[in-house]
């Protein structure tokens, strides 16, 4: 969200929020308001960091142990663009510093 949202232009007070949207407030249980954040990507941008291979691939043997649901990783952030304007070079000196931890 720090990187996708300018909160002057992405998020919106609502005064009212609708029943059943999370607990109410002791101080108010008749009205409650909202904030709505848009933190979608609006334009083409660099990938985030990930963590260190060793670490991701301890987490993916943790969520298998757990039982949880088949990952199924996608591979947008990888400095592919299809023509969206990412610059290669400055993709990949992003992606060393992030494995450099």
């Amino acid at each position: 969200m720090s990187y996708r949202c300018d909160p002057a232009k992405d998020t919106q007070v609502v005064s009212y929020r609708e029943p059943g949207h999370g607990p109410r407030s002791d101080l108010s249980p008749d009205i409650d308001s909202a904030m709505l954040i848009d933190a979608t990507m609006k334009y083409p941008m660099p990938p985030l960091a990930l963590p260190k291979k060793e670490f991701m691939e301890n987490a993916k043997l943790l969520w298998e142990r757990l039982g949880l649901p088949k990952l199924a990783p996608n591979r947008r952030g990888t400095g592919t663009t299809s023509g969206t304007g990412t610059i290669a070079g400055t993709t990949m000196r992003c992606k060393r510093r992030a494995a450099s931890g």
